[in-house]
C-alpha cells in the first residue's frame, strides 16, 4: 500500500440508506426494485405498482439518487447488488438493499463498489449474515458500517474504478448482443413454429417457388405443407404432430454440490434455480447443457450453456434425444407456458413429471434440421461471446483486489490495456 493510502470504515467514507420513503408521501405509482431483479450490475426487470388499485410491497421503502449503489443484505452469498445509473419517476428499491453512496470528495462512489464486490469481502459478508440472529441470514448495519476499505487519493480511486469498469462495459456489450442474438433466433422460431408464417404464405399465394421472403429462401418453399389438419393444439400443418417434451427429451434431476465445493478459482459454473450460481471445479453436465429452475420464484425458468456443468438440486437438466437438435428444443421450451403446472405458493415449485407432460408441436425432421442450420450461428456467436465474458470476469477479479490494495499501481497497466 502507498503511503498517501488511507485505511478506514465504509461507515467514515459513504453514506448509507439516507433517504426513505413515507406512505404519507402518498406517491400516484412507485416503480419497484427487489433483490433478485439485479444481478452482477444487469438489471432484469422493474415492477410497476399503481397506488390507486394495488398494494405496495411494505419493503418498498429506500430512495436512490443517480450513481447509488444497491448491495442486497438478505442474500449475502449472492450477487445481486449494482449502480443505479438511471433512476425512473417514483423508483423505489427493497429494504433489503443497503443504498451506498462515497461521501463527496472522500470516496468515489464507483470505487466504493468495486472494493465492496470483491470476492473475499462478499465471502466476508456471507459469513457475517450466517452469523446474524435474524431468521433470514441477512447483513446487519453496523457489518457494512464497520467494513474497513482502503482509500488512496480520490483521483486515483476514480482511476482505478474506470480500468474496472472497462471489463465490465465489454461485458455487458456481449450480453446485449446475447439477448439480440436469441431475439433473433426466437423470432424466427414463433414465425416457423407458433405463427406458422411459411404455411400461411404458400396457402394465400405470397410466397412462390422461384421467390425468397424475409426468413423464407426460396429453396425452402417445398419443405413446408400448404394446409392445416386438426391436432390436440388446435390447427396445425400437416405432416407436424403434437408430442411431449418426454418424447423428444430426457429430464435428468440435478445434484447438491456442497458450500465447500463451490470454489473462487473454478472454472465449471453451477446452475440452479436462478441460472448460474457460482462455480466448481467438478461437473455433472456436458455439451449443449440446457437446465430448467425446478424450485424458488425462478421454476420454470430455462437457461441453455455450452460446456462442462454442475446442475445443481433445485434444477434439471433436459436433454434431447433422437435427431431433435438443441437449438430448437431450448427455443421450443421457452414457449411452453410453465405456470400451469407450477405448484405451491410460499416456495413455488415444478416437477420434472409434469414437465415431460407438457405438449409442444413438433415439425417434421428436414424442416427442423434446416431450421437449427439457420439459427445454429447466432448461437455459436453467443457462445463465443460467453467464453469471451468468462475470460473478461476472471481476469478482473484477478486484477481487482491489486489495484485496491495498492500492490498494482494505474501506472503500472498503462499500454497493456
Amino acid at each position: 500500500m502507498n503511503n498517501n493510502w488511507i485505511k478506514t470504515t465504509l461507515g467514515e467514507c459513504a453514506i448509507i440508506n439516507d433517504r426513505t420513503y413515507r406512505p404519507r408521501e402518498q406517491w400516484p405509482f412507485v416503480n419497484y426494485l427487489e433483490t433478485g431483479q439485479i444481478t452482477d450490475n444487469i438489471i432484469s426487470g422493474i415492477h410497476h405498482f399503481d397506488a390507486r388499485k394495488d398494494k405496495i410491497p411494505s419493503r418498498a421503502r429506500r430512495k436512490v439518487r443517480p450513481g447509488d449503489i444497491v448491495y442486497s443484505t438478505v442474500i449475502a452469498n449472492k450477487n445481486n447488488f449494482g449502480i443505479i445509473n438511471k433512476v425512473l419517476d417514483n423508483f423505489l428499491v427493497s429494504t433489503a438493499f443497503a443504498v451506498i453512496r462515497g461521501k463527496p470528495y472522500i470516496a468515489d462512489t464507483p470505487y466504493i463498489y468495486y472494493f465492496i464486490t470483491q470476492k473475499n469481502i462478499r465471502k466476508y459478508f456471507s459469513i457475517l449474515a450466517e452469523q446474524s440472529s435474524s431468521v433470514i441470514p441477512a447483513l446487519q448495519m453496523r457489518d457494512l458500517e464497520e467494513l474497513q476499505i482502503l482509500l488512496p487519493p480520490i483521483e486515483q480511486q476514480q482511476s482505478i474504478a474506470n480500468i474496472l469498469e472497462t471489463f465490465d462495459n465489454k461485458i455487458h456489450i456481449n450480453q446485449q448482443m446475447n439477448r439480440t442474438l436469441e431475439g433473433i433466433a426466437r423470432t424466427l422460431f414463433k414465425s416457423w413454429f407458433i405463427d406458422f408464417d411459411p404455411v400461411r404464405a404458400k396457402m394465400d399465394g405470397h410466397w412462390q417457388p422461384v421467390y425468397s421472403l424475409p426468413g423464407l429462401p426460396a429453396d425452402l418453399y417445398d419443405l413446408f405443407p400448404d394446409r392445416f389438419v386438426p391436432s390436440q393444439l388446435d390447427e396445425i400443418p400437416k405432416g407436424w404432430c403434437v408430442r411431449t417434451v418426454g418424447d423428444v427429451a430426457s429430464i435428468k434431476g440435478g445434484k447438491q454440490i456442497t458450500h465447500a465445493e463451490f470454489v473462487d478459482n473454478g472454472t465449471i459454473p453451477v446452475f440452479g434455480g436462478a441460472g448460474q450460481m457460482g462455480f466448481t471445479n467438478k461437473h455433472n453436465a456436458d455439451g449443449y447443457v440446457i437446465t430448467v429452475g425446478r424450485v424458488g420464484a425462478y421454476c420454470g425458468e430455462f437457461v441453455s450453456y455450452r460446456g462442462k456443468a454442475w446442475v445443481n438440486n433445485n434444477a434439471s437438466q433436459i436433454i434431447p434425444i433422437n435427431y431433435i437438435s438443441d437449438e430448437w428444443l431450448f427455443l421450443a421450451l421457452q414457449e411452453l407456458d410453465m405456470e400451469t403446472i407450477r405448484k405451491g405458493a410460499a416456495q413455488p415449485f415444478v416437477s420434472n413429471g409434469d414437465i415431460a407432460k407438457m405438449k409442444l408441436l413438433l415439425p417434421d425432421s428436414e424442416t427442423l434440421i434446416q431450421f437449427s442450420k439457420m439459427v445454429k450461428p447466432f448461437f455459436t456467436r453467443r457462445e463465443i461471446n460467453d467464453i469471451e465474458s468468462n475470460n473478461l470476469i476472471q481476469m478482473r477479479d484477478t486484477l481487482a483486489p491489486k489495484l485496491l490494495s495498492g500492490e498494482i499501481r494505474v501506472e503500472d497497466l498503462e499500454g497493456v490495456l
